[in-house]
This record gives C-alpha cells, structure tokens and sequence, in this order.
C-alpha cells in the first residue's frame, strides 16, 4: 500500500478452517504496520486487539456494543476476534 501509494480498506474479514495462516497473516500486518508508522513517529497511536469471541454475547459486560466503544476509542487499531 505504502509504495503504490494506495488508500487500505476500512476492513477486512479473514474467514476459513483452522491452520490456514489466518492468525499469522493478521500479526504480520500488525508488524508491518507498526514498522511503517514507526518511521513516521506515530506508532504509538496503532494498536493490536484480540477480542475473546464469547465476550461479544455477554449482554452483562455490554456485548459487541461494548467493544464496537472500545473499538472506536482506539482506532486505529486492528481487532482480531
């Protein structure tokens, strides 16, 4: 994206069968990111969240309203579920 000067997507949905790389494809991309925006100065504004799937339901702790809050206070930020 940096070297064809290209804007990312908003998002992006990893979907697929477990030991296909998704976990790992996500945690280059956040060091990838992190090396980039280091060289800029801003590394600290950029962080990585892992979000338990099953606190998404729990209506008691505030369910996806919750971290979509959490989310937004932290952007930007890769969340991965």
């Amino acid at each position: 994206y940096d070297r064809r000067k290209l804007t990312p997507q908003k998002g992006c949905l990893l979907v697929g069968p477990t030991r296909t790389g998704k976990t790992h494809s996500v945690s280059a991309l956040h060091g990838e990111i992190k090396r980039m925006l280091k060289r800029t100065g801003q590394a600290e504004k950029f962080s990585f969240i892992e979000i338990p799937a099953a606190s998404l339901n729990d209506t008691k702790r505030g369910g996806i309203r919750r971290w979509m809050y959490v989310l937004q206070s932290k952007a930007p930020c890769i969340a991965f579920i």
